[in-house]
């Protein structure tokens, strides 16, 4: 049974729309958390919070912006 693209299963749709991602590039996602893009590029450098690139991209893993504040606190 060949498939339209409007007949496409929805179920593989709505599981996609429910993933919450657990990365995205650095820049964006610091400034969410009111973290200017100097401050990130240091952050990353300094291994502070978890980065990888993909080609040209830096992206940031959410988990480690969410536990920045926890960290900078044991840090003092």
């Amino acid at each position: 049974m060949h498939q339209t693209p409007d007949s496409r299963d929805t179920r593989s749709d709505d599981l996609l729309a429910t993933i919450q991602p657990s990365y995205a590039p650095l820049v964006p996602a610091c400034a969410r958390f009111g973290i200017g893009r100097t401050i990130a590029f240091k952050l990353a450098r300094e291994g502070t919070i978890e980065t990888f690139r993909i080609g040209a991209r830096t992206f940031v893993t959410l988990a480690s912006l969410e536990q920045l504040p926890r960290l900078m606190k044991a840090r003092r």
